[in-house]
């Protein structure tokens, strides 16, 4: 998988996840589409994990699978 050959599925319920955990949506997105070897990687259920560095060098995990549109829909960031 290519993080980057995918757009982004955001709506009110994942986006109050991300930012319960102080992230925005930009953080999460830099980290997903710079994502380095070993991630992204399987995880359960079809689903995926990234872990890495926002641009404020913040280490988050960020788990997500990509849905029915081909899009990239976060159901969690921390």
């Amino acid at each position: 998988m290519r993080p980057r050959d995918y757009g982004f599925h955001w709506n009110a319920w994942n986006v109050a996840q991300v930012e319960k955990h102080g992230l925005t949506v930009a953080d999460v997105q830099f980290v997903v589409w710079n994502a380095r070897h070993p991630f992204p990687r399987h995880y359960k259920r079809g689903g995926w994990e990234v872990r890495g560095r926002t641009p404020q060098q913040r280490l988050i995990q960020v788990f997500f699978f990509v849905d029915n549109y081909g899009d990239i829909y976060v159901y969690h960031a921390e």
